[in-house]
């Protein structure tokens, strides 16, 4: 199904949002097997989060947040946590790895489904400033160029990531689209909507 058939508005409308959840537009996992974006709420409530490409070192700390999550903790509230971002699906399995990140994470490489949920696409900071993010903004960019010479780009820069969370009907309940690099939903809102205990609990 076409991305141009899913346009927001500026402000976006559950009802627009959960019509791009519905649907059948694919991701890919690791190994490059491709999944519906819908089969990952059906037996449990998802919080779905979509990053910027993989070598974006505030993305990676705010992911290194989310790793402290246990995955038995949301298990036991049948809540799953989804990680997606805009890089090609052989970059999941080492980013996993190196950052110990024990949730899903899957890939939307065409931005399809970034492009249905009116995700922006700036070099903007954005509003706000992430709490999550540790990195020193020298030490980040030399990652970034580091990483970019030895493996390339790992997605469009300019991409913008945002959070969901679907509950099993489909209906979205919470909603987040991030206006720059560093207007993440902070992770304990995100905890709190769906019944866990803060970030700060864990390890």
């Amino acid at each position: 199904m076409a991305s141009t058939q899913f346009q927001p508005g500026e402000d976006g409308t559950e009802e627009e949002f959960e019509r791009v959840f519905s649907s059948d537009l694919p991701l890919s996992n690791g190994l490059g097997q491709h999944l519906l974006l819908k089969s990952l709420y059906r037996d449990k409530k998802a919080i779905i989060i979509f990053v910027r490409h993989f070598l974006c070192y505030v993305c990676r700390d705010y992911m290194k947040e989310l790793a402290r999550i246990p995955v038995d903790v949301l298990e036991k509230i049948n809540v799953r946590l989804v990680v997606i971002g805009c890089s090609p699906h052989k970059h999941i399995n080492p980013l996993k790895e190196e950052l110990g990140f024990k949730h899903d994470v899957y890939c939307d490489a065409e931005r399809v489904v970034y492009r249905g949920l009116g995700l922006n696409t700036t070099l903007a900071l954005g509003k706000a400033s992430s709490q999550h993010v540790t990195s020193s903004l020298v030490g980040g960019l030399t990652n970034f160029v580091t990483g970019a010479v030895s493996t390339g780009l790992q997605g469009d820069v300019r991409q913008q990531g945002g959070a969901f969370i679907v509950a099993q009907d489909g209906t979205v309940e919470f909603w987040h689209r991030d206006s720059g690099s560093l207007d993440h939903a902070p992770i304990d809102d995100l905890l709190a909507h769906v019944g866990a205990r803060p970030l700060a609990t864990y390890k």
